[in-house]
Formats: structure tokens, C-alpha cells, sequence
């Protein structure tokens, strides 16, 4: 039995109960189809997976950028760190005023 979830519950699902829901969803939309069951109810179930599978795609891209950012610190560190120590800084002499 497909069941529908609120847009704001799906934000907040678990990682796991996402995939869950997700495969449900396809297996009840096989199941419908197979069945010849009636446009309206297999159009609400595409339109579940549709809220499902973009859930999916937006925590991707951000797990995706999430690991970029950490790669990026990563290396700045590592080139703090590595790198040869930061030149003394110069002194600078006081310009005398012209009259």
C-alpha cells in the first residue's frame, strides 16, 4: 500500500527511511501498473516518487558539495602546514614629510 508523505516529512526522513519509502514507491507503481489500476491512483503514486526522488537528488548534490568544501579545507591546511615558513615582514621606514 502506497503511503503518502508530507513534502516537510520527507526533509526530515532518515536516510534510510527514504530509501524505504523510495522502493516501496516503485514496487507499488510496478504493482499498479500490472493491476491496470486507475490513472488517478497511479498518477498520485508518480507523484510521491517524484517528491521521494528529488528528496534523494538535493541530498546528493549537498553531500556532493559538503565533501568538495571538506577537500577544499583539507588542502588548505595541508598547504598551511607544509608550506615554507611565512617570510618576516618587512619593516617599513617612515617617510618624512616635504615641506
Amino acid at each position: 500500500m502506497l503511503v503518502q508523505n508530507h513534502v516537510d516529512d520527507i526533509s526530515r526522513m532518515s536516510e534510510e527511511g527514504l530509501g524505504k519509502s523510495y522502493h516501496q514507491c516503485i514496487s507499488e507503481m510496478s504493482t499498479l501498473r500490472k493491476n491496470s489500476a486507475s490513472v488517478k491512483l497511479l498518477k498520485y503514486a508518480e507523484e510521491e516518487f517524484c517528491y521521494l526522488f528529488r528528496e534523494a537528488e538535493i541530498r546528493e548534490s549537498r553531500r556532493r558539495a559538503h565533501d568538495k568544501w571538506l577537500r577544499a579545507k583539507e588542502r588548505n591546511v595541508s598547504a598551511r602546514r607544509y608550506n615554507s615558513p611565512h617570510k618576516p615582514q618587512t619593516e617599513y621606514k617612515s617617510r618624512s614629510k616635504r615641506d
